[in-house]
């Protein structure tokens, strides 16, 4: 619904132009822009590259995309044309492309933390004496909410981020339900993630009439986090109870009753014994049971063995050696060059460089973009809900080798950005510098490279074709 003298771009007015991408993400309008590091061989060469999976650090599809610009008189929207349709920018995550314009009232403040101008963003963070996030200049996050804003419609508003600091956040529900009091009196619209105490952090949040995103790391947030609790929380990863589903669903339908093969002398030949990896800490913990429940349907010998751990990790140890529970990315083997957030920070601030992994910040912030985009103008939890609830994401090359792209699946009773997962095992022959520090022996490798899978789509034979020693580790 629109209030009185909002205006937007009638369709029939819009002219459409395609035309091939001459940058990342370019200035906006189209025609000029140079290549990043992640397309070296078109850098500095003015020459104009097809949008393929591979030169926006996709896969191997040929399946080109084009820069759509809709016009109107003085008004302008740079969309990307791709397999599923019109995006918002180059990121295959990124929502649909919101074609027109707003121009007119937005209702000023619609709800706490909405100003005319600003939507403010609470962002929990560890803080050191200048108050930039422990370890690196806050520029880098800054130059990420500066490419939101150039390129979503927020209907005259920006992102204004709030960092907080979480410092004393200690995973107890008690430290959790006073840093979200905190939170709260910041009067923001919304708020990322926390790192530990997590669910009664956004319980808290909810209560208030704060929406958040779980922070994004392996799926921890119950299915019961979500329920009464819509619209306000949110996540980037699936639901806990998915992934422990899929990782039952690999051991009981393609694992079970074999003999172990890839263990080494020590090992292989033995059939195999699966165990459970719990995390005892206090505070907010993953209950193990649906785990536990799943595992027993097909082994009566399946062992609890809980330690006193940070990790919310379930190993199946066997002849992996650890099987972690699917994650819900397949990312983090890539060049940080090669991944969309770094994309979306260089594009803010083409100044800018890091060695921290800031993926984390980009997923949250995308979400609420996605959400706010097509709330409308009067924006509100509700009318984010919805827009979130009935949004139809382009996905394009989803699951397709080099980098198996996950899918965006939200809809209705769904609050988790993707509902696929792609596993990782432990290599323990990686090379020193390969490892994941000099102190860890071996690195995490994906199962089949990175293949998605769900608790009904693991591939038949999997034991055969996941585990191949030749393929390496990526």
């Amino acid at each position: 619904m629109k209030r009185p003298g909002s205006r937007s771009v009638p369709q029939e007015q819009v002219e459409v132009e395609r035309i091939e991408r001459t940058s990342r993400f370019g200035d906006g309008n189209g025609d000029r822009g140079e290549c990043t590091p992640a397309t070296p061989d078109c850098a500095g060469t003015g020459e104009t590259q097809p949008d393929t999976p591979d030169n926006v650090a996709g896969s191997t599809s040929d399946s080109p995309s084009e820069i759509v610009e809709t016009r109107a008189p003085g008004e302008l929207r740079r969309c990307v044309q791709g397999p599923g349709g019109l995006r918002q920018t180059e990121d295959p995550q990124s929502p649909p492309c919101k074609r027109e314009i707003f121009t007119g009232d937005n209702g000023g403040a619609t709800w706490t933390g909405i100003t005319a101008t600003d939507i403010r963003v609470a962002w929990p963070t560890g803080l050191d004496e200048n108050g930039n996030p422990t370890g690196h200049d806050r520029a880098l996050e800054d130059a990420m909410v500066a490419h939101v804003n150039q390129h979503y419609e927020l209907y005259g508003r920006r992102f204004v981020p709030v960092p907080i600091d979480s410092t004393n956040l200690d995973g107890s529900a008690a430290s959790a339900r006073a840093f979200a009091r905190d939170v709260a009196a910041t009067e923001v619209f919304a708020s990322l993630g926390v790192g530990s105490g997590a669910p009664t952090f956004h319980r808290e949040l909810a209560s208030r009439g704060i929406v958040s995103v779980v922070y994004p790391s392996q799926p921890s947030a119950p299915v019961g986090l979500f329920e009464g609790l819509h619209p306000h929380v949110w996540s980037t990863t699936p639901a806990i109870e998915e992934a422990l589903d899929a990782t039952a669903a690999l051991v009981c339908d393609e694992l079970r009753d074999a003999r172990a093969r890839h263990a080494g002398a020590d090992l292989s030949g033995a059939i195999r014994r699966f165990g459970v990896v719990v995390e005892t800490r206090g505070g907010d913990r993953v209950d193990p049971q649906r785990l536990l429940t799943g595992l027993e349907a097909c082994d009566e010998d399946v062992q609890k063995l809980a330690r006193n751990q940070r990790s919310h990790t379930f190993g199946l140890t066997a002849d992996f050696r650890a099987l972690s529970s699917p994650s819900g990315t397949s990312s983090s083997s890539r060049r940080f060059e090669e991944q969309y957030w770094h994309h979306a920070m260089k594009d803010g601030d083409p100044q800018a460089t890091t060695t921290s992994n800031l993926r984390p910040f980009y997923q949250q912030l995308l979400m609420l973009a996605a959400g706010i985009q097509w709330a409308g103008p009067e924006l509100t939890p509700a009318a984010f809900g919805e827009a979130l609830s009935t949004m139809r994401f382009a996905n394009p090359w989803v699951g397709q080798p080099r980098w198996f792209q996950p899918s965006v699946t939200l809809g209705p009773g769904d609050h988790g950005w993707n509902s696929d997962f792609a596993m990782i095992w432990w290599d323990m022959s990686a090379e020193e510098e390969e490892r994941v520090s000099p102190a860890m022996k071996g690195r995490a490798c994906y199962v089949g490279n990175g293949i998605r899978v769900t608790a009904t789509t693991i591939p038949a034979d999997a034991d055969a074709t996941f585990f191949d020693p030749e393929a390496g580790c990526r």
